[in-house]
């Protein structure tokens, strides 16, 4: 997904309001993945919320 949003920021022209969101959502799920990356299958597992989504489920979302 993360060259996906790439493409379409080069595709688009530098500054453009596409380009800069491209850039910006690009970075917002490389940071994601850096602050999850240490977490355990347990963390990764944990619901906050009993009706909602596990942590790993969110990310996994928020990140396709």
């Amino acid at each position: 997904m993360v060259a996906e949003y790439q493409a379409q920021a080069t595709s688009t022209p530098p500054g453009s309001p596409a380009a800069v969101l491209a850039a910006w959502l690009g970075d917002l799920v490389a940071m994601v993945h850096e602050h999850i990356a240490g977490l355990t299958a347990e963390e990764l597992a944990f619901q906050p919320d009993p009706q909602g989504n596990s942590i790993g489920v969110t990310m996994w979302h928020f990140s396709r």
